[in-house]
């Protein structure tokens, strides 16, 4: 599965509002809730679900995505998009946020 460019404008439009202000946290979980809208979740590279942790205060990283398995609870088979996230924290405290999809 790969999300067609109406799917990918959808999700940019949902990921801007929380892009577009400053976090006291990163709030993957909040992409991560958006994503579950198309049927797709973070994955690990033995396509379980991610779980993992963000270091750094300025940092990207790509993620692949999933979508659920129905034969196996607990295993994604791999969609061909990708989520590229990137964060920066300010000497605030606070994060920018900048993601999307390809």
């Amino acid at each position: 599965m790969k999300l067609n460019a109406a799917q990918r404008n959808q999700f940019a439009k949902k990921v801007h509002r929380i892009t577009s202000c400053f976090h006291d946290f990163i709030p993957l979980n909040l992409i991560d809730d958006i994503l579950g809208e198309f049927n797709l979740t973070l994955i690990q590279e033995d396509n379980t679900k991610w779980s993992g942790f963000l270091c750094g205060e300025t940092a990207s990283a790509v993620f692949d995505l999933g979508i659920k398995d129905s034969e196996k609870d607990s295993l994604f088979i791999p969609a061909q998009n990708q989520l590229y996230f990137y964060w920066y924290k300010f000497n605030t405290g606070r994060y920018e946020i900048n993601s999307y999809l390809i």
